[in-house]
């Protein structure tokens, strides 16, 4: 039978496929781990000082098999084989993305044959396939999979560590961000998200008495909406660009102005449909 009524907007955060990235230590494990619900797949060293439900993810074949049991125990009703009820998951968290894109590149170099001067071969490493199609179907593959687990349910959250490239505009230097990803990578998983925030932290530079420059950290902050040297995005419509990342509160903070911006959105949406109706 076809659908007779239109889909609900999401209102719950941890069902967009969202995109984190950062310098190391900003506080982007920490933010993930504060979402109810979360299972991490960790795919690097580096939580030892956050606590997570999770497991160490070593390979493409890793990841696959955590899907499958994680699919399986929620078509289950959240028991195990002997009926033990078992702690619900509603956010996937891959961290960081750029070894997860690394391991679906090892699986396709291994098990993939590409075109080269008319002969189909193998190549040792994903980079080295000609005219980027190493790139693509590792891209290919990985957000494939990516979609399977949001139209299972799950949200899905992607952390990765961020790369500053040199800007030069009107004679003046800046330094961008973006996540530490090969461009089509970057493009591609940001495309896909409903959300992508860059985690940094601002600091002033002063000098003293005796010359001696110190830097001063002023606070963490995470930006959800892009700019000339910032790659983010906000699907709901009117989020705030600049939120703070407060220690231990970063995930409340940004769903206090998820809920704030959807009951504005909702609210000048009605004002709308009054007057036209009116």
């Amino acid at each position: 039978m076809l659908q007779q009524t239109a889909s609900e907007i999401v209102t719950d955060p941890r069902k967009y496929l969202t995109l984190v990235y950062g310098i190391a230590g900003v506080g982007k494990t920490e933010f993930a781990a504060q979402i109810p619900g979360h299972y991490f797949f960790c795919t690097e060293a580096g939580i030892e000082g956050v606590r997570i439900f999770g497991d160490p993810i070593l390979s493409w074949g890793d990841f696959l098999d955590k899907c499958d049991e994680i699919v399986a125990a929620k078509n289950a009703g959240w028991k195990d084989s002997e009926g033990k009820m078992l702690r619900e998951i509603l956010t996937i968290v891959i961290d960081t993305y750029e070894n997860l894109y690394g391991y679906a590149g090892t699986w396709i170099c291994n098990n993939t044959t590409f075109p080269e001067k008319g002969v189909q071969q193998k190549f040792k490493r994903i980079e080295d396939v000609p005219y980027g199609k190493g790139y693509k179907r590792t891209n290919e593959l990985l957000l494939e999979k990516l979609n399977k687990l949001m139209l299972c349910g799950f949200g899905v959250l992607v952390i990765s560590h961020s790369k500053e490239r040199p800007v030069t505009w009107r004679g003046q230097d800046f330094q961008a961000y973006g996540p530490k990803l090969p461009p089509s990578a970057a493009d591609g998983i940001i495309d896909a998200c409903g959300a992508v925030s860059f985690f940094n932290t601002e600091e002033t530079t002063s000098k003293d008495a005796e010359g001696v420059i110190a830097k001063v950290e002023e606070g963490r902050y995470m930006y959800w909406q892009n700019s000339f040297l910032i790659r983010a995005k906000h699907r709901l419509p009117g989020f705030p660009a600049k939120l703070p990342l407060p220690r231990g509160l970063g995930y409340q903070t940004y769903l206090d102005a998820f809920e704030k911006t959807l009951r504005n959105e909702e609210s000048g949406k009605a004002s709308t449909d009054n007057v036209n109706g009116g």
